[in-house]
């Protein structure tokens, strides 16, 4: 049961009878502080500006409302927001889309379909929260078939900016919606929606996963603003187009490189069956000082698997692993003796009695 908390100073709440543009400045008081506790995930003192928001009856205003149901749903408190959801006596078109993306962002799609379906007039965030929770969770087939309804809802072709990423970040799953693929991309351009890094990340990246490289590096060569996602998602297009050398240079005119962008060459090469050159790439990340993920070592021992490298694998890949491991468990065991059991306890299922070695 959701319970608000108790009275502390937030400010200055005002306390006597208000004026008009009393009332505006502290409703402004009131939602800049909601919005510094969605910033920072306070959920105690989200709960003590409900409280205060309670007492001077200003908990029925929908834009302040709706900003508490956004900082529940922000701090994962989904309880308190389905039960904020519920008290408020006027809900706006933002409270049914809030609740319906929260459920949606969590994998809850039933409840968000069946606030979906209550909701009065469903508009394009609505559709969007569904469509970017499908996508989000790997239900690709469920977010085209929501994008198709939208369509039809509307009698016309209707999308904007966040639509298109969900959407393309579908199509690209299927090789066989490659034309699907270039409508939507031309249609975003016919209707003028404006083509930032995001999109533009997106469509490198779709068309690349559809192995038109050349495609992606149109998109990439002409985008004013480029960040590491950029660069890794073209090397990425040539790598899977078995295109190395220009993954290669690529590769070598990136000012920073991540894990993500080294582990993507790696494969690469390995992909491609040039297991030695992806160990020499790893040897080079690793005298770079940059760590290595788990898809890192699958590459590398993926690489290793000729008859002729399996001592390697065992000797060099092995030891990393085996060295990352030995440092977890010193960290582990530092946060322990630091009073922190209890959050080890719940990350790693451990028993009372056991031990991190």
């Amino acid at each position: 049961m959701f319970r608000p908390g108790g009275d502390q100073a937030i400010g200055q709440i005002p306390s006597t009878v208000m004026l008009p543009s009393d009332i505006i400045s502290a409703l402004d008081q009131y939602a800049s502080s909601i919005a510094r506790c969605i910033k920072t995930k306070n959920l105690k003192l989200g709960m003590t500006m409900h409280s205060h928001l309670i007492k001077t009856a200003l908990s029925f205003n929908p834009f302040l409302t709706n900003g508490l149901i956004d900082m529940y749903s922000k701090c994962n408190s989904t309880e308190s927001a389905q039960k904020t959801f519920d008290d408020l006596p006027i809900k706006t078109a933002p409270s049914w889309n809030i609740m319906i993306s929260m459920h949606s962002g969590t994998g809850l799609f039933s409840k968000a379909h069946k606030l979906f379906e209550e909701m009065p007039k469903p508009n394009l965030v609505s559709y969007n929260s569904l469509i970017s929770g499908f996508t989000h969770h790997g239900f690709h087939k469920e977010s085209i078939s929501f994008f198709l309804q939208m369509q039809k809802e509307y009698e016309c072709l209707i999308m904007d900016e966040f639509t298109l990423v969900s959407i393309v970040g579908c199509l690209c799953s299927f090789g066989c919606f490659l034309a699907a693929l270039g409508q939507v991309h031309g249609a975003a351009i016919v209707m003028g929606l404006e083509f930032n890094m995001t999109i533009h990340n997106a469509l490198v990246d779709a068309y690349g996963k559809c192995v038109e490289p050349d495609t992606s590096y149109s998109i990439f060569s002409r985008m004013p603003v480029r960040d590491v996602v950029s660069w890794t998602s073209m090397v990425v297009a040539f790598a899977q187009a078995s295109r190395l050398d220009d993954a290669c240079r690529l590769f070598n005119k990136m000012t920073l490189k991540n894990t993500v962008s080294w582990t993507a060459l790696v494969a690469g090469f390995t992909q491609n069956g040039h297991g030695t050159k992806a160990l020499v790439l790893f040897q080079q990340m690793l005298e770079e000082g940059v760590w290595p993920a788990a898809h890192t070592f699958v590459s590398v021992l993926s690489a290793c698997a000729d008859l002729a490298l399996v001592q390697r694998a065992k000797d060099r890949v092995h030891c990393q692993i085996r060295e990352i491991y030995q440092l977890v468990g010193k960290l582990v065991n530092n946060m322990m003796d630091a009073g922190y059991r209890p959050y080890i306890n719940s990350l790693f299922l451990l028993d009372e009695d056991d031990g991190v070695s």
